[in-house]
């Protein structure tokens, strides 16, 4: 048969053109197929680019478009599934495809109704119903974790969120791959797993670098884990950068900054050495004491300089922790982690507010 064709298209050279290109484009799909089953997607979707060119079959595009979604790109697919679609109301390939970049996109209930279109148009679809069960039994899962995590069951959020990852191959780009991260990076902050914290924030990051959960998981994660520093570097580039004025940001930011100073602070408590709940007597008797050892003139003695300016400072601390303990809101406010300065700017702030208060108070007697 083959010869008898060949016969042919060697009378008609119009017909050999297009044979030619029948083909080039079997043989490009042949090479795009490979390409995708031995996961070379950017390969593949170099190759169903180059045939697409050659035809105004969708089958090609919508190859190219399967592959970027093997590689977690998912804007680029949702737009032009959707571009077809409207060509083509009847074109069951685009639905699997907008389904499937619906899903990768967390948006679990479009993508169930794009599956459902699909089988509608050919119950026998076996990619559309394949894809409709691993929805399913993602999303199932991922309300489950959902709702643990909202009751506080966090072991059976985490195990949920484990499930929903493990349950099928999700591209590491997909934002759904990020999400599923991040929110399990919450329910291991909550369960003090710093270290699984930690690394699931690390792998959103790489997924999606605007990620805010995972940032600010991050960035409590490191407060609880003695980082302030690093988490307020952090918080300080994201504010001059992707979330500028972002409320959420700037309170993590805001208690990083919080926790560095508090960590700089001088331990008063310790330096009378008195328990944190002293009453005031007791400080003010601890005070004496540290007082007398502490007394420049006792160390007068001392031809050490450094060792005399060492017990100035001290004793200068000695009197700054008289100051507050003995100040029912200054020590309030050092117990709940304020240093001297942020003390004395909401001490000022009180006082004015009081004076505001009783001035606007005044009534006029005719």
């Amino acid at each position: 048969a083959l010869s008898h064709l060949e016969r042919h298209l060697k009378r008609l050279p119009d017909l050999a053109a297009d044979h030619q290109r029948a083909a080039q484009l079997a043989q490009g799909m042949e090479d795009g197929e490979q390409a995708m089953k031995e996961a070379k997607y950017v390969e593949a979707r170099q190759i169903f680019a180059a045939v697409a060119r050659l035809t105004k079959s969708e089958a090609p595009v919508l190859m190219s478009l399967r592959a970027e979604l093997n590689m977690g790109l998912t804007d680029h697919a949702l737009r032009e599934a959707l571009n077809i679609i409207r060509r083509r109301k009847k074109c069951i390939g685009a639905y699997v495809v907008r389904a499937r970049a619906m899903y990768l996109s967390k948006e679990f209930d479009q993508a169930l109704k794009h599956c459902r279109e699909a089988l509608r148009l050919d119950p026998d679809c076996s990619e559309a119903r394949l894809l409709y069960k691993q929805v399913k039994r993602v999303f199932a899962k991922y309300e489950g974790a959902r709702k643990a995590h909202g009751s506080r069951d966090f072991e059976g959020a985490a195990q949920l969120f484990t499930g929903a990852i493990e349950a099928t191959s999700i591209p590491p780009r997909a934002p759904l791959w990020a999400s599923l991260h991040s929110q399990r990076a919450q329910t291991y902050r909550r369960l003090k797993e710093w270290k699984k914290c930690l690394s699931d924030c690390k792998t959103a990051l790489q997924t999606q670098d605007d990620n805010k959960t995972a940032w600010i998981t991050r960035a409590s994660a490191l407060i609880e884990l003695g980082r302030p520093e690093d988490a307020e570097k952090e918080m300080k580039a994201l504010l001059d950068g992707t979330f500028q004025n972002d409320t959420m940001v700037k309170h993590w930011r805001d208690k990083a900054e919080f926790e560095v100073r508090k960590r700089k602070r001088p331990d008063y408590y310790g330096l009378l050495g008195v328990s944190r709940i002293a009453s005031e007597p007791e400080i003010k008797m601890a005070y004496k004491k540290r007082a007398l050892e502490l007394h420049p003139d006792r160390v007068a003695s001392e031809s050490d300089e450094e060792k005399s300016k060492e017990y100035e400072e001290k004793f200068k601390a000695t009197g700054e922790a008289l100051e507050i303990l003995t100040d029912p809101m200054k020590r309030q406010l050092y117990d709940e982690g304020y240093d001297k300065q942020a003390i004395e700017e909401r001490v000022a702030a009180a006082q004015r507010a009081a004076h505001s208060d009783r001035n606007g108070h005044h009534h006029h007697h005719h």
